[in-house]
């Protein structure tokens, strides 16, 4: 807990955190009383040489708890559970087999396997088939069997994604896709393999929607 909330290690401390909790009204009392002990508790181990008073059961469980999560981390591909794998399309592949998946699933976007460089090197996004279309001139005939290679040059420069290691945390997923950089926006998505590398096999795709899911932001 000191490691994790003192003002040393650049972080605000944990005290004023629950201080601004108590002005936001946003936690019932009972749990506000809880936060507030564990403060109390935590001030008095980091310090104190003894403990003055002794916190209620439900706070050292609470502490011991926070202890174990700060020390081991979850990772994400432990806890984002994706039974029935990646779905991933081959840049040659027909935009319709993407736009079937959509009208079948509650997705927006999919990673592109380009079989000429052997990597995941590109995302197709419903928008970037919307600009593809306004693009066009004249009728959408054959409007299927245009490539995904085609369509995913008309992907914005926002709709970005981002190569992660399979040992991510759930921590560090969450910073990645709330992240922007000089060079950008936050990414739209985060393509996990073993190592984080784009020729690597995919395992998994992580979006915020997956955190949202956990209530992890």
């Amino acid at each position: 807990l000191s490691g994790a909330t003192n003002d040393d290690h650049g972080t605000v401390a944990f005290g004023r955190v629950v201080a601004r909790v108590r002005q936001s009204n946003s936690l019932p009392s009972s749990k506000l009383t809880l936060l507030e002990e564990l403060a109390e508790y935590r001030n008095q181990l980091v310090h104190s040489e003894r403990i003055g008073v002794v916190p209620s059961s439900e706070t050292l469980a609470l502490a011991h708890s926070l202890v174990a999560f700060l020390s081991r981390p979850q990772l994400a591909m432990d806890v984002i559970k994706q039974p029935d794998g990646p779905i991933w399309f081959d840049a040659d592949d027909a935009i319709g087999d993407f736009l079937f998946m959509v009208s079948e699933n509650n997705f927006s976007q999919a990673p592109v396997y380009d079989r000429e460089k052997d990597e995941f090197n590109d995302m197709v996004t419903t928008n970037a088939f919307a600009r593809w279309a306004a693009a066009q001139e004249g009728d959408l005939i054959g409007t299927y069997e245009v490539s995904i290679r085609e369509v995913c040059s008309y992907r914005e420069k926002s709709e970005t994604f981002v190569h992660m290691s399979r040992n991510i945390t759930l921590s560090d997923l969450r910073s990645a896709l709330l992240s922007e950089s000089n060079s950008g926006p936050a990414p739209r998505a985060a393509f996990i393999s073993n190592s984080g590398v784009s020729s690597q096999v995919l395992l998994r795709i992580f979006t915020l929607e997956d955190l949202v899911e956990l209530d992890f932001l």
